[in-house]
């Protein structure tokens, strides 16, 4: 069992290695070893190392944290923990939607915890985030789901969306 731990360590060990982009990688392995685990660890090793610009981060936002339809969040509204990520100044404004909370993007992590004892929120309660078009509540929708929460999901078209879908 040792001497496993010591080979599946070996790309660990590695971690410092700057290689030139264009040089080819072979993993030669055991018949018995798992290609597929070894390239899920070359891969962490690139992510860890690769530099995302803010659209990159947003996609990634986006794929994780579902969207909700104006439609049926305005059908199912009461079933939500509702939060604005937008800045005081902007509700101030446009407007906000009725019942949320306003807990801007830069404060999520402060404010909110599934753990916390003097809080109504817990893991598995159903939120949804919106801001003025949906980029930062996918964003914070993303940090929720980091900190612990289960149940996220973005407004979709954000605060827009909701005021062309209420007229």
């Amino acid at each position: 069992m040792q001497e496993k731990n010591n080979k599946s360590n070996i790309i660990h060990k590695k971690r410092g290695l700057i290689l030139p982009s264009k040089l080819k990688i072979f993993i030669i392995l055991h018949p018995k070893q798992n290609l597929h685990l070894a390239s899920i660890a070359l891969i962490k090793i690139s992510k860890d190392n690769i530099q995302m610009t803010l659209k990159d981060l947003i996609d990634e936002a986006h794929a994780i944290v579902p969207k909700i339809s104006c439609e049926i969040f305005a059908k199912t509204s009461e079933d939500y923990f509702l939060i604005d990520v937008r800045e005081e100044t902007e509700i101030i404004e446009t407007g906000s939607i009725a019942n949320a909370v306003n807990i801007p993007r830069g404060l999520i992590e402060m404010k909110l915890s599934p753990n916390d004892d003097n809080q109504s929120l817990n893991a598995d309660t159903p939120i949804v985030v919106y801001c003025g078009g949906g980029s930062r509540a996918s964003l914070a929708g993303k940090t929720l789901k980091d900190l612990g929460f289960k149940n996220i999901q973005n407004l979709e078209g954000g605060y827009r969306g909701w005021k062309e879908f209420a007229e």
